[in-house]
């Protein structure tokens, strides 16, 4: 093997292990955290959209905006907790229930915009 092919080879093989990561970090599901982060984040917007609303018109878009996010949150706590799995999977909510619920205040802290 030569050193030009070598370096071809390496420099393919980078590429590829580059190109995986990209995919995977794309294709990865969001974690429980993660979503409820996102919807905290939500939350926290609409509220600041409220805060700062300047017509009525303005109120009704941002109510709509929150009605939206609390559903969002609501649909992705009734998963995290499903009933029928809930006695298998006890130990497994009590570890992840804290890291969820902190996720979610920090997203609508950082969502909080409000001056």
């Amino acid at each position: 093997m030569t050193r030009s092919s070598l370096v071809r080879w390496i420099a393919g093989g980078s590429a590829l292990a580059a190109l995986l990561a990209v995919v995977a970090v794309h294709v990865w599901p969001a974690s429980e955290a993660d979503k409820a982060r996102d919807d905290g984040e939500k939350v926290g917007e609409a509220v600041t959209q409220l805060y700062e609303a300047a017509s009525s018109a303005d109120v009704d878009a941002a109510l709509s905006e929150l009605d939206a996010a609390v559903a969002d949150t609501r649909a992705h706590a009734t998963g995290e907790v499903a009933l029928d799995d809930l006695y298998y999977q006890a130990d497994d909510f009590r570890g992840q229930g804290p890291e969820v619920h902190q996720a979610f205040w920090q997203g609508v802290d950082d969502g909080l915009s409000v001056s």
